[in-house]
């Protein structure tokens, strides 16, 4: 009885590190989600608006460059949504700033802990059985 006790309580230990570690991403990964599809109907909207600014006599450079810094903008923001935040490693300038490192290595601290530690512990039962 004791045996069974031990597999049930750490079967259960490592559904509740999986569900705590599920949520952790479920709810990680909306926080840093805007809204892709105004990103890109502001990039064609501002290419338009620069196009048009280009044509225009007298040319408004002022605007020009205003448009052409916002488009590397949102061109920036939509590189950074598209995935390379969880890759790039910590960095001083925000917009460079990633947790690739910091997730793989809680990653594999949770699976080393998993690893050793279970079986330890189930063999600690079983002896102490």
């Amino acid at each position: 009885m004791f045996l069974v006790l031990c597999l049930v309580t750490s079967a259960s230990s490592v559904v509740i590190l999986l569900v705590l570690l599920g949520s952790i991403i479920y709810q990680g990964i909306p926080a840093f989600d805007p809204p892709t599809a105004d990103i890109a109907i502001e990039l064609k909207e501002i290419e338009t608006r620069l196009a048009a600014l280009e044509s225009a006599e007298p040319r408004d450079q002022s605007s020009i460059d205003d448009c052409q810094s916002r488009q590397e903008e949102l061109k920036e923001l939509q590189a950074t949504i598209q995935g390379t935040f969880f890759a790039k490693p910590p960095s001083p300038n925000a917009r460079e700033a990633g947790i690739g490192p910091a997730l793989m290595g809680s990653i594999w601290v949770c699976v080393g802990c998993a690893v050793f530690f279970l079986p330890l512990g189930v063999g600690t039962a079983i002896f102490l059985e």
